[in-house]
């Protein structure tokens, strides 16, 4: 993973322990394919116990699936970046329903390769699709980039009943992915699933794609950037006609991107450190839509906004 991402978490950075943070994501509760389209900028400082092969790194942007087999079999899977050269990593728990404290989470795969330890010609195999594949021997691989490499670990063998969680970062771009299970494994209903999950709302629907069955679960991706963001940013009036009124706990403001619904982005401007300051909104369409802030100190806030 490049190292430019390694930035220090700036104030907008939440430092949040992984016991209040684990339990947010999406249960899958069919083999289909699911699609994020954009990666949130919840930037957790996650410690070298939360994050197994990732020793004194923080996630740049992360999401955390859930399921419940009910089947056995070989559990095989594809990450594919939707921006092809993005280095998607992941850690794939195995968890006790007995004890599903983050605690507890037992880590059994860790892919951490990323373009950052070698030659920049040569690390294009450590980058691009990845997951976990019959054909690979490896159960961890640790950041950097050493070859060969496939970009893929070894498969796992799974029981009827057992419970994972799988969480996927991006250290490249905000830019999404596609989860793809391959071998079409069964897995048990969102109502079986011992942590309650609920329907995704319209928010939620613009981010994750899936023609089959996922359920929220906690703050889901987007929740958790928006609700801390709101604690140094206000935005209102929310829903807007025609501008949004911006104003920050003096942090200074240097830039916003809007993005639509369709992750297009529709306006990225200056605005020269700006602690208060109008968003002209009245040429948008009706509709939800995501504002990206950016601030001074080199951190960023995702909200979202209604344009009546």
């Amino acid at each position: 993973m490049k190292t430019i991402f390694y930035f220090l978490l700036s104030i907008f950075t939440i430092t949040v322990g992984q016991s209040q943070i684990c339990q947010n994501g999406y249960v899958i509760c069919d083999n289909q394919p699911v699609t994020i389209n954009y990666m949130t900028l919840f930037k957790p400082a996650y410690t070298s116990a939360d994050m197994p092969c990732f020793p004194n790194k923080s996630s740049f942007a992360q999401v955390t699936f859930y399921w419940k087999m009910a089947d056995q079999g070989g559990l095989e899977f594809d990450l594919i970046p939707l921006g092809a050269k993005d280095d998607i990593d992941f850690v794939l728990y195995k968890l006790d329903e007995s004890n599903l404290s983050c605690e507890a989470w037992n880590p059994i795969r860790c892919m951490a390769e990323g373009p950052d330890l070698i030659d920049a010609e040569k690390w294009i195999p450590c980058v691009g699709i990845t997951g976990l594949s019959a054909s690979s021997l490896e159960v961890e691989t640790l950041y950097g980039c050493e070859l060969p490499s496939t970009n893929f670990l070894s498969n796992v063998e799974y029981q009827s009943e057992d419970i994972y969680a799988l969480k996927v970062m991006n250290y490249t771009s905000f830019d999404g992915f596609i989860l793809n299970f391959r071998n079409n494994p069964k897995f048990q209903s969102a109502d079986q699933f011992p942590l309650e999950a609920v329907n995704l709302d319209e928010f939620d629907s613009i981010i994750v794609q899936s023609n089959g069955c996922i359920k929220k679960l906690g703050t889901g991706l987007t929740q958790e950037e928006e609700v801390a963001g709101s604690q140094l940013v206000s935005l209102f009036p929310n829903p807007a006609s025609n501008s949004l009124n911006i104003s920050t706990q003096d942090i200074q403001i240097i830039s916003y991107k809007i993005i639509d619904q369709t992750v297009k982005l529709l306006a990225n401007s200056k605005v020269d450190g700006e602690i208060k300051f109008q968003v002209p909104i009245h040429s948008l369409l009706s509709g939800i839509y995501l504002i990206d802030l950016k601030t001074q100190d080199g951190g960023n806030v995702l909200r979202r906004f209604v344009k009546l």
